[in-house]
């Protein structure tokens, strides 16, 4: 239980900090999406003597990895874009879909089997993360964000598929690694680091830093 409680702080911190890095250094998703890989990547370069580095390089791997790329620029992008209208709390209520989709795809593919009890707590925690969003609610401009948030959605569901299927030939944490130093170099020429440590330092370090306790999380 403190364990669980430890993880959820550390998301929770970095929640609000992209929230904080959209909102208030607005910071666009090419920026964002490039300062998030790039520092996690560095971070959980620090914990991979703890962690599972096994990986059998083939078609396999390699093709997780590239996926896992895109469903990461696809989730940093579309939050970049989200967050300017929603709070970091409705969004984590949002991603309750993903819960129950999960769920139910983990008994299709027979890697899991039904089980009211487990239901009954996805619900509740569902209901929790709406409760929680809807405290500080404000008018959201729907309309503007739908399209961004089911890719959002489809982003983090797509992340879940690929990391199961990947691992017989890569563990999940190094699946991640490589795809966020991939997406890094990607970005590297269109979020232009120096620029944003020379107008933007403050904003950049504060984005930086956030991502330890995101890799606390992970570790």
């Amino acid at each position: 239980m403190v364990l669980m409680l430890m993880v959820v702080l550390c998301y929770t911190i970095c929640s609000l900090s992209d929230k904080y890095a959209v909102a208030k250094i607005k910071f666009n998703g090419n920026e964002l999406t490039f300062l998030m890989a790039a520092a996690t990547a560095l971070f959980m370069t620090f914990t991979l003597p703890f962690v599972d580095t096994r990986v059998i390089w083939g078609i396999p791997a390699v093709a997780a990895i590239l996926l896992l790329t895109a469903s990461k620029m696809l989730e940093f992008q579309m939050s970049a874009l989200i967050l300017q209208d929603m709070s970091a709390f409705e969004l984590k209520a949002w991603l309750g879909i993903c819960l129950f989709v999960s769920y139910f795809t983990d008994i299709v593919m027979k890697t899991q089997r039904f089980s009211w009890l487990r239901l009954g707590f996805i619900a509740v925690t569902v209901i929790g993360l709406v409760l929680i969003a809807q405290a500080g609610r404000k008018k959201i401009r729907y309309g503007k964000i739908v399209l961004p948030l089911i890719v959002y959605l489809a982003a983090k569901y797509g992340y879940g598929l690929v990391i199961a299927a990947a691992e017989p030939y890569i563990s999940s944490t190094m699946c991640l690694y490589f795809a966020l130093i991939l997406l890094a170099l990607i970005l590297l020429p269109m979020a232009h680091p120096v620029r944003i440590f020379r107008e933007k330092r403050n904003g950049g370090l504060f984005v930086v830093l956030t991502k330890i306790p995101n890799v606390a999380g992970l570790l």
